[in-house]
């Protein structure tokens, strides 16, 4: 389970802080990777996303092309 999967039950509490004690909050998380704190699978689905979007680009070139 990712950090952010963890302190998702918290969302409600964390939205009626003041400014000030979020970025308190989050600062810590900047400086972790990506990965640590949205999962181990975070990467895969990036690569998926992009793979998905690349396709989704070279079918609209193809079918602009055939216009």
């Amino acid at each position: 389970m990712s950090l952010e999967d963890y302190f998702y039950s918290y969302l409600g509490n964390y939205k009626q802080l003041p400014d000030w004690a979020k970025i308190a909050l989050v600062a810590p998380f900047k400086i972790l990777p990506r990965r640590f704190y949205l999962g181990k699978s975070y990467d895969r689905f990036v690569a998926e996303a992009e793979a998905a979007e690349y396709m989704d680009m070279e079918k609209s070139m193809n079918t602009n092309s055939k216009s």
